[in-house]
Parts: structure tokens; sequence; C-alpha cells
């Protein structure tokens, strides 16, 4: 198993987590809009991780000798961005655009914190 796959996977658990958290705030609180808009928002950003580790597994089979495949890529992340703001636009009354599109940018913001607080902690351990 490859670096990135195991990534990939802590990044997809991570998530998943934060959408189950987000869907039982609006389970409990009374802005319930803001908080399903936010786990509208990362469903599709999980689609966009999904997506992306895709595309760098097959950049990574070229590299050790496959052959190239044309795929969608970056046109569909931003095809599941669209989605999920039509999707709240459509629906008003379920989900708050603010909260989708801040839930959209929740694995990104994974990406950028995530190796700093996996340095600290294994720096702790050495």
């Amino acid at each position: 198993m490859n670096d990135f796959h195991v990534v990939a996977k802590r990044y997809i658990m991570y998530t998943v987590i934060l959408i189950i958290i987000f869907m039982v705030i609006a389970l409990f609180f009374t802005n319930t809009q803001f908080f399903l808009g936010l786990t509208l928002g990362a469903v599709f950003s999980l689609f966009n991780l999904l997506s992306m580790y895709k595309q760098v597994k097959a950049i990574g089979n070229i590299l050790d000798g496959g052959t190239a495949k044309w795929s969608f890529g970056s046109l569909a992340r931003v095809i599941y961005a669209v989605l999920a703001v039509i999707i709240a636009m459509r629906f008003p009354e379920y989900f708050d655009l603010m909260g989708v599109i801040i839930g959209l940018m929740v694995t990104y913001v994974l990406i950028l914190i995530e190796p700093i607080i996996y340095m600290r902690h294994h720096l702790k351990t050495k």
C-alpha cells in the first residue's frame, strides 16, 4: 500500500467523521439549515476527494509504466461543486448556501491542516 493511499484513507475517514458530526449537530441545534448545508457541502467535498484520489492513482499507474487514460479530473470536481450549490439554491428551506460553500472546503482544509498535526504528533513520539 503506497503512502498516498494511506493518507487518502485518513482524509476520507476524517471527512466522514465530520459529516456525521455536522448531521448530529443539525439534529440538536436550531440553525438546522446551516449544518445541513455543511453536511451537503462536506459530502460533495468527499466526492471531490475521491475524484482527486482516483486521478492521482491513475497518474501513479502511468509513472509505473501503465498507459494514459482520459478522465474528467478537475472538470468533475467543478461539476460536483456546482451541483452542490444548485441543490442548495433549489432547496433553501433545507440547506444554507454559505454552509454548503464552507462544507465544500472541508477536505481542502483537512489537506492543509492534517500534515501539521501529523508531523507534530510524530515529532513528540521521537
